[in-house]
């Protein structure tokens, strides 16, 4: 309980204090930079969803975390049948009901029982989960998002996600913890869940987390020195990787970063 009332008091200022993408990315890094970050994101999203061929027009969507909407607008664009989100902050979930009002919007914390009302009506096509897994820090408390997750989807509905899948050891701090890939997968196989593929969604552009090479990661961190004394440096960085993120993310199978997991409920 305390690890929930502690999370919805830091995402709610942080959202207040940062309303844009840089509230839900990287702090940090300005808004430049993640305003390429995002751009990444969102063709490796479109990628992999227009890769399973769904039938938009007769899907329903739930989204995870859905902080400031910027998937519910890409869900949007490609014309779902209907879409609801659910977040731990009561400033995300205003924000985004006066700014979609044909959307339900539930503030919630899926790692908590969730209401009969939402358990229900649910019979969810796609859960996507972007960004959100990380910060729940309490292991139970993570076991408990992915089976409330598993009971929203209907059979055969896929989980769509994004985790670091450590290799090696654990990253943690007080509001994020990136786990080991075996774990998750063993969590994700108890839930009902089989994973259908894994893509890198960075290869260059944020911290690499998996990579073996401990000068990727020093030279990782001058690079974040740079981006944060300048927006200027941030945007001319990005802007030269940003192409180089597209080849790289479509051509190689090596996860040094982030990766975009789709799962399907069996």
């Amino acid at each position: 309980m305390q690890e929930h009332l502690n999370s919805r008091e830091y995402w709610d200022k942080r959202l207040q204090t940062y309303p844009g993408l840089k509230g839900v990315g990287h702090t940090k890094l300005g808004q430049c930079y993640n305003r390429w970050l995002y751009r990444l994101r969102k063709t490796v999203f479109l990628r992999s969803i227009q890769a399973l061929k769904l039938d938009y027009h007769n899907l329903r969507v739930l989204d995870i975390g859905c902080g400031t909407g910027f998937y519910i607008d890409l869900w949007q664009r490609l014309g779902v049948k209907s879409m609801s989100g659910i977040d731990i902050a009561p400033t995300s979930v205003k924000m985004l009901a006066a700014k979609y009002p044909e959307f339900a919007f539930h503030n919630l914390d899926i790692g908590t029982p969730l209401p009969d009302s939402v358990i229900k009506s649910a019979s969810i096509d796609v859960v996507t989960a972007f960004d959100v897994l990380g910060h729940i820090v309490d292991d139970q408390h993570y076991q408990s998002a992915l089976k409330n997750i598993s009971r929203l989807l209907k059979p055969d509905g896929y989980f769509i996600f994004s985790d670091a899948l450590m290799q090696r050891n654990i990253f943690r701090t007080y509001q994020e913890v990136w786990r080991p890939e075996g774990w998750v997968k063993d969590i994700l196989s108890q839930m009902g869940f089989r994973v259908l593929r894994q893509s890198p969604i960075f290869i260059l552009m944020a911290i690499p987390f998996n990579s073996p090479h401990r000068w990727r990661i020093a030279l990782w961190y001058r690079f974040e020195n740079i981006i944060q004394r300048n927006e200027l440096a941030g945007y001319i960085i990005g802007l030269i990787l940003y192409p180089l993120e597209v080849l790289f993310t479509r051509m190689l199978t090596k996860k040094p970063s982030t990766q975009l997991v789709i799962c399907q409920k069996v």
